[in-house]
């Protein structure tokens, strides 16, 4: 995956004026402090900024408006698209880094473009996917996707449950538990009824038993914390043996 670039301009008020621009790394003052407000960040060369009117734009890295001010919420770009919402309609849409309108004002609630498909949320109330084209590559039927991880998202059921389906909307792991987190080294922590914390991999079994109060992703490791019933903190292999006890509330696996 292709490393993002990261902007060496950092958003800055001048108190004088309360106007923002952007300053650089050298705290030189790039783009006047000219708007009502600016974001922290430049996503793809691009940062939101919100004039006078409350609406929201896009300048890029030498300060010029790419796009103009005319939407009242936003998300960042990513994968050459930003969410933004129209100022009549209230509607979700897709927008490129011209401006241009890629996909229509049609939805309720979205997310980031993440391996080329967006979560949105329709106006039958239910969660669906589509891609970069606006095309819907996973069918709105469901009550909310979390947002995809190592291929698969959690998401929420009728019954209000959690399972987990693929990027096709295919149903892996049925909507069976009380909570769930998103994959992380092919493991994803799961709350059972009785609010205990277990471990389950890709395909829906049970790796470490829900026996734990609460419980940290294996992130890039093979051992995470978990707490247990007695209050204190140990440190887990993947199959939820106890390696040791840990001294003190654990930072959370690098």
């Amino acid at each position: 995956m292709e490393k993002k670039k990261i902007s060496t301009l950092k958003a800055f008020k001048d108190y004088q004026s309360g106007k923002w621009g952007f300053k650089n790394s050298q705290d030189e003052i790039v783009v006047p402090p000219t708007w009502w407000l600016a974001y922290y960040r430049f996503d793809e060369g691009m940062c939101a900024v919100v004039n006078d009117d409350k609406k929201i734009g896009f300048v890029d890295e030498t300060g010029r408006l790419v796009i103009p001010c005319q939407y009242v919420s936003h998300s960042f770009f990513s994968e050459g698209l930003v969410k933004v919402e129209d100022a009549e309609t209230h509607k979700i849409g897709y927008i490129n880094r011209k401006g241009e309108i890629v996909i229509p004002f049609q939805y309720l609630r979205g997310g980031d473009f993440e391996n080329g498909i967006a979560c949105v949320k329709g106006s039958n109330e239910k969660w669906g996917a589509v891609n970069a084209k606006g095309e819907t590559v996973i069918p709105f039927q469901f009550g909310y996707i979390i947002g995809f991880n190592e291929g698969l998202s959690a998401f929420i059921g009728d019954n209000h449950m959690y399972g987990y389906i693929d990027e096709f909307g295919h149903q892996v792991v049925p909507p069976i538990w009380d909570l769930t987190s998103c994959f992380e080294n092919d493991l994803a922590w799961v709350r059972n009824s009785d609010k205990k914390y277990g471990f389950i991999d890709k395909e829906g079994n049970v790796a470490i038993p829900c026996k734990w109060l609460t419980a940290e992703p294996f992130s890039k490791s093979n051992t995470t914390n978990a707490k247990s019933a007695d209050g204190n903190w140990y440190k887990i292999d993947r199959q939820g043996n106890i390696l040791y006890q840990l001294d003190s509330y654990p930072e959370r696996n690098q």
